[in-house]
């Protein structure tokens, strides 16, 4: 996803990654009046599953 940045919070062997993600400014939609909007930046957390984790949940 473009204008991201991606800050390494925590890891569990075996598990996962949890990451910051910082979402920059950017223009979106009210879907229920399609008005336009600007949307701030802000902080949004990420869990990214190992492969071990995949594996065990499939």
């Amino acid at each position: 996803m473009e204008g991201t940045i991606n800050v390494l919070v925590d890891e569990k062997t075996g598990f996962g990654t949890f990451l910051v993600r910082k979402r920059y400014t950017h223009i979106g939609r009210n879907p229920q009046t399609g008005e336009t909007m600007k949307i701030t930046t802000r902080n949004a957390p990420v869990f990214k599953a190992s492969k071990k984790f995949k594996k065990i949940v499939n």
